[in-house]
């Protein structure tokens, strides 16, 4: 059975467009960008010689992108569902139904992040190019994911901390944003 928050906060964001172009965009810029290092790789030096190097390269770029979209994405994304749902004077009736405030915070959370796992999940193709001439094997690639699942999961929770603890959503998404470079410059 799903969250019944998780299902109404994706039902509504799902009818709209923008999820759809903030998805094909990144793909598309991503995959532009991994074709372009590509491509100066193999036709950048006159003997067309390929240095798989360049690989390794586009690896760590690619995933150091995604840390900081990460990073950056979800504290926002999360910041503002609980102390919206106060400043919108739905949170005492959302109280009032028969879900705990556990599921509420876990549908919150999932609600939150769902964008932020469809873009981590759906940039694996673009990853996998690195498969092409070596250099990074299929678990070096599932630790990653994990690794960005973890660190989406941890910015969420300080989000959703931060949205339940103040009261307006603006001081909840700067306070997480304070919290989160304090976690990651420290």
């Amino acid at each position: 059975m799903m969250n019944p928050v998780l299902r109404r906060e994706a039902v509504t964001s799902l009818r709209g467009w923008k999820n759809f172009a903030v998805l094909t965009f990144y793909l598309g810029v991503t995959a532009l960008g991994a074709g372009m290092v590509i491509y100066t790789g193999m036709f950048d030096n006159w003997d067309f010689s390929f240095d798989p190097q360049i690989m390794m390269v586009l690896y760590v770029v690619l995933a150091a992108v995604q840390m900081a979209l990460i990073t950056l994405t979800v504290p926002a994304l999360t910041a503002g569902s609980i102390s919206g749902e106060r400043e919108r004077q739905t949170l005492n009736l959302l109280l009032t139904t028969r879900m705990t405030p556990a599921d509420i915070v876990i549908g919150k959370l999932m609600a939150g992040m769902s964008t932020m796992i469809l873009l981590i999940v759906s940039s694996f193709p673009v990853l996998a190019l690195v498969f092409i001439y070596g250099g990074v094997v299929v678990k070096d690639i599932m630790l990653l994911m994990i690794s960005f699942l973890s660190a989406a999961v941890l910015s969420g929770s300080v989000g959703i901390c931060c949205s339940s603890t103040f009261k307006k959503s603006t001081i909840a998404t700067v306070v997480s944003y304070c919290v989160m470079a304090g976690l990651v410059l420290g």
